[in-house]
């Protein structure tokens, strides 16, 4: 079932990918990219570098059972997954990757409802920006179907997320009956719901500023809360595992949402390859450290002296 999954995943992304080169005219892209200027994108770069603090300050918040487990640690996996996302071929490899890390410390259920509800919250927090930022874009509804429509369904999501708030005692009882042989269940009612959801704004905001930063080096002409909904949008639907790693899903959503601003479709392409940059440079530097550690635990092992025997 994991392969076929794999290969379906595999299959998207080469089909999306065949379909938007054919219709991008190349030359005009790669003229999009001559013109990068490149102390805007090292800008954003820097800049969506920052969230994995906040990452691992979130999955501290959410981590039960678990207290022999520090910040640095945390902060040292969170790091780490995104070389398991790619590994994998999926989304999902760096989560399962993290919570197999911590289990030992919290226990299986924990260590998976952990990574599972941060997900969750950062979904969240990227599906009521749009309903946030109404007042900041409200004079362009009339000339933007995509922000009108984007608010809608946010409005609708966020007053859903509040109904969800108000009734969550009554929803992790049900949960707690259901996996009534997990010892300590009761604990997932500590997780501060509001406090998890700034830290995910926080870090969609900052995560909107890089991509911000990614637009003006393109010369690509949008206003920030435009771009923030923009963004807002196109991460829910890249949170949905159908392509590897979102390839094909994210430069199809990125041109058609930019063609809403009258924007083409090459400078929109090359914005979502700046985009993925980001995330493949996670990766070296999070395969870097994994795979060091790994070879100086060998180097180290090699190296001690063994007892004498009797």
């Amino acid at each position: 079932m994991k392969a076929l999954f794999r290969i379906f995943i595999i299959f998207v992304s080469i089909t999306l990918l065949i379909i938007i080169f054919r219709k991008v005219d190349i030359y005009r892209f790669l003229e999009v990219f001559i013109n990068l200027k490149l102390k805007y994108y090292i800008t954003g770069i820097s800049v969506i570098l920052s969230t994995q603090f906040l990452f691992a300050y979130r999955w501290k918040l959410t981590i039960l059972n678990g207290k022999n487990l520090t910040y640095s640690s945390l902060l040292y996996r969170t790091v780490t997954s995104y070389f398991f996302n790619n590994l994998f071929l999926g989304v999902f490899g760096g989560d399962f990757y993290k919570a197999v890390r911590i289990r030992k410390n919290t226990g299986r259920f924990f260590a998976l409802f952990s990574v599972v509800f941060n997900r969750i919250i950062n979904t969240c927090a990227a599906m009521i920006i749009p309903f946030l930022l109404i007042p900041f874009v409200r004079d362009d509804f009339n000339k933007n179907p995509f922000l009108y429509y984007s608010a809608i369904i946010s409005g609708i999501l966020f007053f859903g997320f509040i109904l969800f708030y108000l009734l969550r005692q009554k929803i992790t009882d049900i949960i707690s009956k259901k996996f009534k042989n997990i010892p300590n269940i009761e604990m997932i009612n500590e997780i501060s719901l509001p406090k998890t959801l700034l830290v995910s704004l926080l870090i969609q905001f900052i995560n909107i500023s890089a991509h911000f930063f990614y637009a003006v080096s393109l010369g690509i002409s949008i206003d920030f809360f435009n771009l923030a909904v923009l963004y807002s949008v196109s991460a829910i639907l890249l949170s949905i595992p159908v392509s590897i790693n979102g390839i094909g899903v994210r430069e199809g959503i990125f041109i058609f949402a930019f063609g809403f601003w009258g924007i083409p479709a090459e400078s929109a392409l090359a914005f979502s390859l700046l985009s993925f940059s980001s995330l493949i440079l996670f990766s070296i530097i999070g395969g870097s450290i994994f795979v060091g550690e790994n070879i100086f635990k060998v180097f180290r092992s090699e190296n001690k002296p063994s007892k004498d025997l009797d």
